[in-house]
């Protein structure tokens, strides 16, 4: 499975495809073109992965991310040797083990002993070895006392800690999980990034599927985007999965629920003043989606009411990030200083320093009449980007954080020395 592959690197996958036949328990054996001859009916094919072209070196942690049914499953079971691919070659260095359903490669009327031993006799681990870490890999685990038990009357989570301990010590060239941050306790998450990391300081290759995107952007070096079986981006883990959080908004604000957009079906209130049209505004008051930090960013919102006698509305504007995290809120409790037309109302909020982190955004906003009576709100009214600064000697995109805090460091005298940005 290695043949002619580079001594740096880990895998390379050169036109990988992968296709399935419906309604035939194999791809193309006998069964299934005598039952396609037999009933009359041809087979239809689902291509779930097409033409994948991947290099991942030695000791890199790659994040793969992508949208239900977009192929990320089958690639991991490509390189795992769980399934064969239709088209292409594959070629992967070292021993693989994979995490892609915890405890799926279990037998249930086994002990734990027993499994433990079957899974390292299957990655071609001699059973001396093995069973000089059965006391660690159990004690690892938390289950020292259920060795001897079979894996049936484990719960969930002995099964999870079991899978992941043997992982640890069977000490594999190439590590592959599918989602495992998505299950288990909290006890059980933080063992799993600890394992994470220490195979990373070890310079193990890792593949992570995971649809928690902050994971894959804090601990992978490259991130992967599948889309509809094909690789559509590949780069730095910031930017992968920026782009696929702005493309995930873009398909939910469009989609909407039962093909509906949002902007019609994230609308609640009695209507009688809605929110006609929320603009977004550079600088120079030209219209934008995208806004370097540090840069001004105006809000025109446009209201209109079908009764002219109703006074200026209270409006609440909200920020959320990619993770629909509520990042900052602002109110225009006070209607003094503005005069209506009737039926119409326009209002600006201006952001004179954008300091939100580099990253996709929307908006939430609220038109009331006092304190309960809504008159529209409207969840995803707007997105945008923020986009790192052109200014010198800032940590734009480098620093952890949602916001950039304006902050100044002092020496013990209190004598202010330099101005910077505390995220």
């Amino acid at each position: 499975m290695s043949d002619n592959l580079p001594e740096d690197l880990a895998i390379r996958a050169r036109g990988l495809s992968k296709r399935y036949y419906l309604g035939s328990d194999e791809e193309r054996s006998l069964k299934s073109l005598f039952l396609r001859k037999v009933r009359g009916r041809h087979l239809d094919v689902l291509e779930v992965l097409r033409g994948i072209d991947l290099d991942v070196p030695k000791g890199q942690a790659l994040g793969i991310c992508g949208a239900n049914g977009a192929g990320k499953s089958t690639l991991l079971k490509l390189i795992a040797g769980i399934t064969h691919p239709s088209d292409g070659t594959l070629s992967v260095s070292g021993r693989v083990a994979s995490l892609l359903e915890l405890g799926a490669g279990f037998h249930p009327e086994m002990t734990g002993e027993e499994n433990v031993l079957l899974n390292g006799v299957i990655l071609g681990l001699p059973e001396r070895d093995l069973n000089a870490k059965m006391e660690a890999i159990f004690s690892d685990a938390g289950l020292s006392r259920f060795a001897k038990t079979p894996i049936k009357h484990y719960s969930t989570g002995m099964v999870q800690r079991l899978g992941f301990s043997i992982a640890s010590h069977l000490d594999p060239d190439i590590l592959i999980l599918d989602e495992i941050f998505a299950v288990g306790d909290a006890l059980f998450r933080e063992s799993a990034v600890d394992i994470f990391r220490r195979f990373k300081a070890r310079r193990k290759t890792i593949l992570l599927v995971s649809h928690d995107l902050s994971i894959l952007e804090n601990f992978c070096d490259r991130v992967v985007m599948l889309s509809d079986g094909g690789i559509l981006m590949d780069g730095p883990p910031k930017v992968v999965t920026h782009q696929y959080a702005a493309l995930v908004w873009q398909h939910q604000y469009q989609i909407g629920v039962g093909g509906v957009p949002y902007a019609v079906t994230n609308r609640l209130g009695d209507q009688r003043m809605r929110l006609e049209r929320v603009t977004l505004l550079d600088g120079d008051g030209d219209e934008a989606r995208a806004f370097r930090q540090f840069s001004p960013m105006r809000i025109r919102f446009t209201i209109v009411s079908e009764d002219s006698d109703l006074s200026v509305p209270y409006i609440s504007v909200k920020i959320l990030n990619e993770w629909s995290v509520d990042v900052c809120q602002t109110i225009l409790g006070s209607a003094e200083g503005f005069d209506p037309a009737p039926n119409r109302f326009e209002v600006e909020l201006v952001l004179e320093s954008l300091l939100l982190n580099p990253g996709n955004y929307h908006l939430e906003v609220i038109v009331a009449m006092g304190r309960g009576l809504i008159m529209d709100s409207w969840s995803y009214a707007e997105s945008f980007s923020v986009i790192p600064s052109e200014v010198e000697n800032r940590y734009s995109g480098a620093v952890a954080g949602i916001f950039f805090h304006p902050a100044r460091w002092l020496p013990p005298s209190g004598t202010a020395v330099s101005q910077s940005n505390a995220s």
